[in-house]
């Protein structure tokens, strides 16, 4: 895959949990310029913010649900009611794999659900189908 440039937040309070995302997206053909991270979903929405308002913003979000400050799972919340960062593709990323999780974060606007852990392959298979 040779994917065209994008900016993509990655949020996790855990620096591993980043870094294995940066390295998939890395090894999918993304450009590491174009990654940025945020350890909560406080950081990470006032980097959304800026961008956005910065006419640079983020296209896509890899966000962990279990964070200290702002949980991923208000992050999306946050972004779906925020007319500015709406349509910004969102993946939640996490551990919290009960069905009742992962409806609650569809219905509230997530694009996509990944639960840890997760391999090179199925990252991919993800992005690629979200992308198209």
């Amino acid at each position: 895959m040779n994917p065209r440039p994008m900016k993509i937040l990655v949020v996790d309070d855990f620096e591993l949990g980043r870094e294995r995302i940066r390295i998939a997206l890395r090894e999918m053909g993304f450009d590491d310029e174009w990654i940025e991270d945020a350890e909560d979903g406080t950081d990470a929405l006032s980097s959304l913010r800026a961008a956005a308002t910065a006419l640079a913003p983020f296209e896509l979000i890899f966000s962990d649900w279990n964070m200290p400050q702002m949980s991923g799972l208000e992050l999306l919340k946050q972004c779906r009611a925020d007319a500015q960062l709406k349509n910004v593709l969102f993946v939640m990323v996490t551990s919290e794999a009960e069905q009742p999780n992962v409806i609650e974060a569809l219905r509230s606007g997530a694009n996509d659900y990944l639960t840890k852990p997760i391999t090179n392959d199925t990252f991919a298979a993800k992005v690629r189908k979200l992308l198209r």
